[in-house]
């Protein structure tokens, strides 16, 4: 099959590799589609030293299983997480998975970016969903990025009524003004590209351009002149940070997405 192979920042390759032998309780799963995470650019950006496993928002049609899995059949449309918790240790029970050792340690054989990928029996047991017919592959790819976004959002402990300000209305921002608005809370998102200003707004997303000084006016006339409850950076730069500050209400919060 083919891969995608990092060697080096500057030296990633299509190769053939063995398709992957399963064993008792994994999956062989044929890759239908792979969204581009921006950590994947990350890793490549600050050279990471290889090998790297690149691509983890994927779909796929289920192949092969092993023996001992009842869950999911051959022909089978899923979403196979890319890191499975162990469920049980400190970081887990407290609700800090991404931070669980088995969670940092386990991945899918080789990566996203691949013709199949190997679920093993723990992302098999733990983290393999079924993809509804209503939903696309691509529509499916964004599981994963939206988990990570739900999860934020429930953290946020806001409540209905409150003002989030989104700054950055990339992909994740998008996604993030509509799981705030669909939990009840006031959205106000924020960017400084033309384009994603008028995206925004095909969502139903008031937004506003960060660089204007009628960005901090409406913040102020949404929440009678306290401030953003909650300011979402889902970009970088000290710019954005320092505006989120500005932003946010006494007593508020600024989450480093």
């Amino acid at each position: 099959m083919r891969a995608i192979i990092y060697h080096q920042h500057d030296d990633i390759r299509i190769e053939e590799v063995p398709i992957p032998v399963i064993g008792p309780g994994e999956l062989l799963v044929r890759v239908a589609g792979c969204g581009l995470c921006g950590s994947d650019l990350l890793k490549i950006q600050q050279r990471a030293a290889p090998p790297v496993k690149l691509g983890h928002e994927l779909t796929g049609v289920v192949v092969e299983r092993g023996a001992g899995v009842e869950a999911f059949t051959p022909g089978q449309r899923v979403i196979v997480a890319h890191h499975a918790p162990c469920g049980e240790c400190h970081h887990c029970t407290h609700g800090n998975v991404s931070m669980c050792a088995a969670f940092k340690s386990s991945n899918l054989d080789p990566c996203g970016f691949a013709e199949y990928v190997r679920a093993p029996s723990e992302h098999v047991e733990h983290v393999t969903l079924a993809l509804p017919e209503i939903l696309s592959d691509e529509e499916g790819s964004f599981t994963e990025p939206l988990a990570c976004v739900v999860r934020a959002v429930r953290r946020s402990a806001l409540q209905t009524g409150d003002l989030a300000v989104v700054v950055g209305l990339g992909t994740v921002g998008l996604l993030m003004a509509q799981t705030f608005r669909a939990a009840g809370v006031e959205v106000l998102g924020l960017d400084v590209l033309p384009e994603r200003l008028a995206f925004a707004s095909e969502y139903g997303i008031s937004a506003v351009n960060a660089r204007e000084p009628e960005a901090l006016e409406r913040v102020r006339a949404l929440s009678d002149g306290r401030g953003a409850d909650l300011a979402m950076l889902t970009v970088g730069g000290e710019a954005a940070f320092r505006q989120a500050l500005d932003l946010a209400r006494a007593g508020g919060a600024v989450h480093l997405f």
